[in-house]
């Protein structure tokens, strides 16, 4: 029906075309901003119980300015930029203000609570904001922390200060997950808009031929019938012939179609239309039955028809009407007919049986002669929306392609994480041989996850598991009782994140118990060989800045599906919303096209019957005229179903709009054809309707083995011309006589 050319433009039907990246920032943004505040609420809190003596009562203060900030951010959430600012102002102070934290020249080589703060303010800045802004402020915050450290050891010792490179190494893979989820998104977009496109033409079409069908089905059950029994001079009273067009009327100015959404009860309606009835109803089983807009309005019309022909023909005295959950059934004592003979005309198949098949249902017709008739309604059972598979819900597989990629970049960090603390280990234990063990067995156990989300474990997630869970026992064992908790000890910052990989195939809750006992497994260990008071505050902010931030991390995860389920759910209402809108404008336009003046020439008779006009042979010849008019259409509706005749509909319309009189007759039964073979038989007819003339006939002669399209063209302008233009399309037999174009199109392939 030419719906690409109906109702908005693509580029003003799919204005929503940033969705996922909108929403995956938003849920970066909520992230950063709780995973900074609760490592500072925590790491403050520790520091300020831990009862050391401050170089400057200034320490303390400034800790306990971070403290409240914090638990006000926190309560707060705010995104804007004012507070951000004071964020990274706090942040800053208290990298440049380690003097006034701490006098210990080897601070750097344990957990402290201005590194758990610098480290955790890097990655939270370069996952939430662009890297334009979070490369400046990663900068700053680094020079300030050199800066600070400078003040407690000296320039000349800063240099050796692993934090100060870690800073760099945290936001570069954060920066890089950012901008990896953003690609993803950002191509996401790009196909679920051009897939919504392709959707809403095909929806549109499929809405034009229900509505084409349903228009027809309601002329034929109304107006049609009403005009051919007083066209052909039926003997009903005229009272009765007055109130069947009076429900007429109302009826063609209620409108055939409407999209429907949401749920209706289907008996009300159904009492409504048994009201009209001249038969005697009587209504069993429920009294109200909710189903989908849908589904009502296929029942309820097929329901009309059902009626209607008890009223025409039955001659009952009472017609019984079942509801049940799943069936609609109509039982009339009436004379009944021969149901095994072909039905004439298009009431049952047409406005019964097809309308109950659109929604999935289906239609049973039992009868005999003189022993009544009895139809049965049925639709499919109510399913819920939500049902529906996640593969189906999303197609662009977003929650997998994001998943993938940040657990990828995770994999990417954990293993970087090895590189840059195990050398330390290996140079100041007295086990390197171990410690570089240890570390591959890591790596090898982080790079598992891959073979393991891909449904294909080459290590299973188990044993990988296991294999972490013994270098935590065997790593602190061997180091000396001093190095517990220093770069030595690389167990706190590396095991963990080369689990977090590993547990993203899991439940939330079952990979936030891994990596608590991995934790707990190895500060347990560190507290029974150095059980002192400094060593349980090491474990404490260790808690705080690296084991939150890694259940943040998973917690990332859920958060991104939730944003790829929301985005779902907004693309599927702003593509109901579009769709909603083109098919309302391109309904509009079809009823103008094709059904608005038939319409506008059955009212007035219609009006003339119900105010009870005198059946005069001028309005019996005014009816059979409308009446075989509307037949016609009937007759014609069945071939402009076809694919074929539905892409060629486009160009009829065209030269109807012209003024060109077009005609067309379809012979036998058209067969499936795929779109090459439309193309093929199509490209030539639509040429020739773009010529100017005064009428073409199109006669469709469809065979077994072949099919034909035969078009006449008569009053032709420039005849030789349009001859030309169809033998440019590869027409080879064209018969040109004065203004008369006459050729054929063969289906060669078939």
């Amino acid at each position: 029906m030419g719906t690409k050319s109906k109702g908005v433009e693509p580029a003003e039907g799919m204005r929503v075309d940033t969705t996922a990246r909108r929403h995956l920032l938003l849920r970066a943004e909520t992230v950063g901003l709780l995973m900074r505040h609760c490592v500072n609420v925590t790491v403050s809190a520790v520091a300020l119980c831990e009862g050391r003596v401050y170089p400057h009562p200034a320490g303390r203060w400034l800790l306990i300015a971070v403290l409240c900030w914090s638990s006000y951010r926190l309560w707060t959430r705010s995104r804007a930029v004012v507070p951000t600012a004071v964020d990274l102002a706090l942040t800053l102070a208290v990298c440049a203000g380690l003097p006034l934290l701490t006098s210990d020249p080897s601070f750097h080589l344990t957990n402290s609570a201005p590194q758990a703060i610098a480290g955790t303010a890097v990655i939270s800045v370069a996952v939430s904001l662009p890297i334009l802004i979070s490369l400046p402020v990663c900068v700053a915050i680094a020079t300030s922390y050199a800066y600070g450290t400078a003040g407690v050891i000296g320039w000349e010792q800063t240099g050796s200060v692993m934090a100060i490179y870690f800073f760099v190494v945290q936001w570069s893979v954060s920066a890089l997950i950012r901008g990896m989820l953003l690609r993803v998104a950002a191509a996401v977009d790009r196909a679920r808009e051009q897939r919504e496109e392709a959707e809403l033409i095909t929806g549109v079409d499929r809405a034009l031929m229900d509505f084409e069908r349903e228009q027809l089905a309601l002329l034929h059950d109304t107006a049609a019938s009403t005009l051919l029994l007083v066209g052909q001079g039926g003997r009903l009273p005229a009272k009765r012939i007055a109130e069947q067009a009076g429900r007429d009327l109302q009826l063609l100015r209620r409108g055939a179609w409407h999209p429907t959404a949401g749920m209706a009860d289907v008996v009300a309606p159904l009492r409504e239309a048994a009201r009209h009835m001249a038969t005697s109803v009587q209504f069993v089983g429920s009294g109200h039955l909710w189903l989908d807009g849908g589904t009502v309005q296929a029942v309820v019309s097929a329901a009309r028809e059902v009626m209607n022909n008890v009223d025409r023909h039955a001659r009952a005295h009472c017609l019984i009407v079942e509801v049940t959950p799943n069936s609609v059934v109509f039982a009339d004592d009436g004379v009944g007919f021969d149901a095994d003979e072909p039905a004439a005309g298009h009431g049952i198949a047409d406005s019964i049986h097809r309308r109950m098949e659109r929604v999935g249902g289906s239609a049973s017709i039992t009868s005999a002669p003189r022993c009544g008739t009895c139809v049965e309604l049925r639709w499919p059972g109510q399913h819920p929306i939500d049902s529906a598979e996640p593969s189906r819900r999303d197609p662009e597989r977003l929650i997998e392609r994001v998943r993938f990629r940040y657990a990828a970049a995770l994999t990417g960090y954990a293993v970087l994480n090895l590189f840059v603390t195990v050398p330390y280990s290996v140079t100041h234990t007295d086990a390197p041989r171990f410690q570089v063990a240890s570390a591959v067995v890591a790596g090898l156990c982080a790079l598992s996850w891959i073979p393991i989300l891909r449904g294909r474990p080459v290590i299973p997630a188990g044993i990988a598991l296991g294999l972490l869970f013994g270098v935590v026992l065997c790593q602190p064992l061997i180091v000396e009782t001093a190095q517990i908790g220093t770069q030595a000890d690389w167990f706190q910052g590396g095991i963990g994140w080369c689990a977090v990989p590993l547990v993203l195939a899991m439940s939330l809750r079952r990979g936030v118990a891994v990596l608590v006992g991995l934790w707990v497994t190895g500060a347990v260990l560190e507290l029974v060989r150095q059980p002192v008071v400094g060593a349980a505050v090491n474990v404490m902010l260790g808690t705080a800045s690296i084991l939150g931030i890694q259940l943040f991390a998973l917690v990332f995860d859920g958060l991104m599906r939730d944003a790829a389920e929301r985005v779902v759910a907004e693309r599927d209402r702003h593509k109901r919303v579009v769709l909603d809108e083109r098919i309302a404008q391109a309904v509009d336009e079809d009823y103008h096209r094709h059904y608005a003046t038939l319409i506008e020439n059955i009212v007035p008779l219609l009006e003339e019957l119900t105010a009870g006009q005198v059946m005069t042979p001028e309005l019996q010849r005014r009816a059979r005229i409308e009446s075989r008019r509307m037949r016609t259409l009937f007759d014609q509706s069945r071939s402009f179903a076809h694919p074929l005749m539905r892409r060629l509909r486009t160009a009829i319309d065209a030269a109807e709009g012209r003024g060109v009189e077009v005609t067309s007759d379809v012979v036998g039964d058209l067969a499936s054809m795929d779109g090459a073979e439309i193309a093929q038989l199509s490209i030539p007819v639509e040429q020739a309707l773009g010529f100017e003339m005064n009428s073409v006939h199109m006669v469709v002669n469809a065979a077994p083995c072949d099919l034909t399209l035969s078009v006449v063209c008569r009053g032709v302008r420039d005849a030789p011309s349009a001859e030309a233009r169809l033998r440019a399309c590869g027409v080879a037999d064209v018969t040109t006589l004065d203004d008369t174009v006459w050729f054929i199109v063969e289906n060669a392939d078939r």
